[in-house]
């Protein structure tokens, strides 16, 4: 067990300290008397996600140095993920 912790255990900090960041963030708005469901589920979903991954990467990567993981998520998003053609993917006629 030990060595699982000395493996992830500075993802797993920063994962945590994330998610913690989320639910004081939506916590904040509920005792400022901003009331979430005003908004649509998506929109939550997305605002509690970019907050999260940012003070993900703000910990995991900024103070612990860690790069890893996202070289590995980029990876696997290469690998496993079609690319998105551009709106243009043929060239115009005349070399433009």
């Amino acid at each position: 067990m030990r060595l699982v912790i000395q493996a992830v255990g500075r993802q797993l900090a920063g994962a945590i300290c994330a998610v913690a960041a989320g639910w004081m963030l939506q916590a904040g708005w509920m005792l400022r008397g901003i009331d979430l469901d005003q908004f649509s589920r998506l929109f939550r979903i997305v605002l509690t996600a970019s907050l999260c991954i940012s003070v993900y990467l703000v910990i995991v990567v900024s103070l612990l140095g860690l790069t890893a993981p996202i070289a590995l998520a980029l990876r696997f998003m290469r690998d496993h993920v079609p690319p998105v053609p551009l709106l243009r993917t043929k060239p115009r006629p005349g070399g433009e």
